[in-house]
């Protein structure tokens, strides 16, 4: 008799677990319709429960293999559910901004090459350092005096060592790269000035040019890989007769 209370006592208290998520879930669905939503079903990560928070970025974005079906609270236009309502859609952060004032920066913009997408390598000297019909603003990361930001981290600029790196991983120093640009024909009718910066999309060294040409902006241009200098004239409109 004992043995049959206490199995009935463990299946009673089964049931009442049940019925209070049950119950808890019907309250989260009335919210979602209170608050404008309408109930459905969704594949999200297999660690979402119902009525995951739609609000948070990645809670039904996982593979078909991790994810299972739950019920969802569907918003309107330009809302989300927090996992209580459905409110408005805030801006998203940008990882980029984010990762400049995690690293220590504060968000800037400063008219740069026209290479340079946003938050430019600051440790490189002269990837901000174009002419003004050779820039464009572009937001930066200002890490404060003495510091520079290297696309991820805010360094002293005391330890920075200006080298390139090219998309095939083939990297070279400035020094290097002035030394091949002067023994090129860039020099022949130029001098290399002290403007220069490094495009690491492309994977080479600019090197501004002491020479004159109507509507131009010539520099002297060093591929990492290649260890090749050539002129680029960077010529904008059209020259006058």
């Amino acid at each position: 008799m004992k043995e049959k209370l206490i199995l009935f006592a463990f299946v009673l208290s089964l049931f009442l677990m049940s019925g209070c998520t049950q119950k808890s879930e019907d309250i989260i669905g009335q919210a979602c319709t209170d608050s404008g939503g309408l109930v459905a079903t969704a594949m999200c990560c297999s660690s979402a429960s119902d009525y995951p928070n739609t609000c948070l970025i990645g809670a039904c974005g996982c593979s078909p293999d991790n994810s299972h079906a739950v019920k969802t609270c569907v918003c309107g236009e330009g809302q989300c559910f927090d996992g209580v309502a459905c409110v408005a859609v805030q801006n998203p952060v940008n990882p980029a901004d984010q990762a400049c004032t995690e690293a220590g920066g504060t968000v800037s913009t400063a008219n740069c090459c026209l290479s340079a997408g946003d938050y430019p390598n600051t440790c490189l000297i002269g990837a901000c350092g174009c002419s003004p019909e050779n820039s464009q603003e572009v937001k930066t990361c200002y890490c404060g005096e003495g510091m520079c930001y290297n696309g991820s981290a805010c360094i002293s600029m005391e330890i920075v060592e200006e080298s390139c790196t090219a998309p095939t991983g083939e990297s070279m120093t400035v020094d290097e790269a002035r030394d091949i640009a002067q023994a090129s024909n860039c020099t022949l009718n130029a001098t290399l000035s002290d403007t220069y910066f490094c495009n690491e999309n492309t994977g080479t060294w600019w090197f501004d040019l002491n020479l004159e040409k109507e509507g131009c902006s010539p520099a002297c241009v060093v591929d990492v890989v290649t260890q090749q200098a050539e002129i680029n004239w960077r010529c904008t409109g059209l020259i006058v007769p």
